[in-house]
């Protein structure tokens, strides 16, 4: 099995989430290669069994640069997919949209997930997080990546997913 990790991380966090899925899949001996979405002038998937993407969370959704590179990948012909956002929160709608995208394309979507992450926006909102908060939800969110990966190997679905209101509201706010 072979397989693509595309991720944007402005702030460091998601890309930290895309490393944790390479290491998971080289340690059950599975060839990954990790691209940063800024850095992908060709948008290739021949040759790869599943596909990786990671994003951040935007006033609930993407940010417009991952779903325009959502926009420019070609059709999945039912390569499997896993679609993961990072945020402050337990949830967000960002990866319930990208995977509705990434669907309508021929994609087979296997992993939905959201991997919680210190929020790093807390000026004038909020309170920064301690280092005692931010250790455990790195530890809890290489859990999940753990998890979500082996469940994926496995051939199993895992999806978590929000209500059609907040994907709705996720759309919204994302524009």
């Amino acid at each position: 099995m072979k397989g693509i990790i595309y991720y944007f991380s402005a702030t460091g966090n998601t890309k930290w989430a895309a490393n944790k899925f390479e290491d998971n899949f080289k340690n059950k001996d599975i060839v990954v290669e990790v691209k940063s979405m800024e850095k992908a002038d060709n948008i290739d998937i021949a040759g790869y069994d599943f596909i990786v993407i990671g994003t951040p969370v935007h006033a609930e959704a993407a940010p417009k640069f991952v779903m325009d590179f959502i926009d420019k990948l070609p059709e999945g012909q039912g390569i499997k997919a896993i679609v993961y956002s990072t945020q402050g929160a337990n949830s967000a709608a960002a990866a319930d949209i990208i995977s509705d995208v990434l669907e309508k394309k021929g994609y087979t979507i296997m992993v939905q997930t959201y991997i919680k992450i210190s929020n790093n926006y807390y000026f004038g909102v909020g309170k920064e997080p301690t280092l005692e908060k931010i250790t455990k939800n790195l530890s809890e969110a290489e859990k999940k990546i753990s998890r979500v990966t082996s469940e994926f190997i496995k051939g199993n679905q895992y999806k978590n997913c929000v209500s059609l209101i907040r994907i709705a509201m996720g759309k919204i706010s994302g524009k």
